[in-house]
């Protein structure tokens, strides 16, 4: 991990070892589970020795996030030299988006570590302090870097550099990035060859640069609607799974369901068993199995379960839409309601990402990938392939294809699919597990109207419906 990978424990520095072991447990349980002592005694340093390097664990902390951060502007500049000498902003963004992404997908524990060190939350800040000297933008390298570049690419190309807008925009940037990233080292993606990760991530950055060239021009964003969050939102699903109520067998298997989640967050999903979810759940071994019979029914039952709730939270948006909209419009309600989903039950959310299985490129353009899609009856077991949300979302792409009387192919539909996607994706994760945690869920909302206008105005334009 980080900047020695592979190399031999025996030959590594007391210091780095224990920087690397500290990366492995954020990776894995964010900052506030490393402890000086338990790392030290995981890599068999001496305490005394540990002590000798790092003072507390806060100090051990702070060293591995400052490790994180060098190791991945390393292979920014590396990525940069290799650009020739006239390149322009635009593209030093597509350098710095095919670092972030090799960085992350050559070694997605370090990715995971440095997602993690970066959410520091701070409760209700808005896109002003954001902005504000002092603010996160210049605390995460990555989104200095983006508004840096950001900023010379609107100069380059004429047009007008507010701060509001740079910021916006390189957060819209970042979450596009971020999204597809994350899903690639971590999500529904990761189970693509090396080539076909590649292959997908640049076919979503082109669809974005192509949405982000007109507002780099100073050319007015073409607002799409919905323009927000509508209606009332349920209750946060933030309960633990011992708290919640087991009268009944389908509440028991629902408390079952939430311990599930707790179980594979802390263990991974071939960590899950059905007696550590039982036990989260204040419910015997034997409550659990006459509800759910086996380990691998529960991780199957479970995926269903968190599939049907991130369902739920989209549709509730894209029924708000008026009847005869466009398919843009309805595309664009479900990236309200998967970030939504993220930001009400986030332990759920991340769960959903990790246990995902299904398969997500489409054989055939002609493929039935939700029946009946648009009905709210839906809402039951017997999901599409696909996933009830992540077919639901494919329907409404091809939809807009059709509308758009763009080229019906497989791969046009697959890329566009996840370029909507990711940018929902990634925002969800900055918001939850990410440098965005704990901003106002305003500005949130604000970024995800500005990436999903750029994003769906690069749809638009990659089917050639614009000019």
């Amino acid at each position: 991990m980080i900047t020695s990978v592979g190399a031999e424990k025996g030959n590594q520095p007391s210091r780095q070892l224990l920087i690397e072991q500290a990366g492995r447990v954020i990776a894995k349980a964010g900052t506030d589970a490393v402890r000086l002592r338990d790392v030290a005694d995981q890599v068999d340093v001496p305490f005394a020795e540990a002590q000798e390097q790092f003072a507390s664990d806060a100090e051990l902390v702070k060293a591995t996030t400052e490790a994180l951060n060098a190791a991945l502007l390393s292979v920014v500049d590396l990525h940069f030299k290799r650009l020739p000498e006239n390149a322009t902003a635009v593209d030093k963004l597509r350098s710095a988006a095919m670092s972030y992404f090799s960085f992350a997908v050559e070694d997605p524990t370090s990715f995971a570590a440095f997602t993690a060190v970066q959410a520091s939350p701070r409760v209700g800040l808005t896109a002003e302090v954001f902005a504000a000297e002092g603010g996160r933008a210049d605390t995460c390298p990555v989104l200095e870097l983006l508004y840096d570049l950001a900023e010379e690419a609107i100069k380059e190309s004429g047009g007008s550099t507010d701060a509001h807008g740079i910021m916006l925009s390189a957060l819209a940037i970042f979450s596009h990035l971020h999204g597809v990233t994350q899903l690639a080292a971590e999500g529904i993606l990761r189970y693509l060859s090396p080539a076909a990760k590649k292959q997908t991530f640049s076919g979503v950055m082109d669809t974005l640069s192509v949405g982000l060239l007109p507002f780099f021009r100073g050319e007015r964003l073409e607002r799409t609607a919905p323009v927000g969050l509508v209606g009332e939102q349920p209750e946060p699903l933030l309960t633990k799974a011992v708290d919640f109520p087991r009268g009944t067998e389908e509440e028991k298997r629902t408390a079952l369901l939430r311990g599930a989640i707790e179980e594979s967050l802390d263990h991974g999903v071939t960590g899950l068993h059905i007696g550590g979810a039982a036990t989260r759940a204040g419910l015997t071994v034997q409550e659990a199995e006459h509800l759910i019979e086996s380990d691998q029914e529960l991780a199957s039952y479970l995926e269903r379960y968190l599939d049907k709730i991130n369902y739920e939270f989209i549709y509730r948006q894209v029924a708000a839409v008026p009847e005869g909209s466009k398919a843009l419009s309805l595309i664009k309600a479900t990236g309200y309601g998967y970030v939504s989903h993220a930001l009400a039950d986030p332990q759920g959310f991340e769960a959903l990402i990790k246990i995902a299985s299904g398969p997500i490129v489409p054989l055939s353009f002609e493929d039935d990938f939700l029946p009946n899609a648009n009905k709210a009856a839906e809402v039951q077991r017997d999901f599409s392939e696909f996933g009830q949300a992540f077919g639901f979302i494919m329907s409404l792409v091809r939809q807009a294809i059709d509308e758009a009387d763009g080229p019906r192919a497989p791969w046009v539909l697959f890329t566009l699919v996840i370029s909507v996607w990711a940018g929902a994706q990634g925002l969800a994760m900055l918001a939850t597990k990410g440098p965005l945690r704990g901003y106002d869920t305003d500005f949130i909302f604000e970024i995800l109207t500005q990436y999903m206008d750029i994003c769906l105005g690069g749809v638009m334009r990659s089917l050639g419906s614009a000019e």
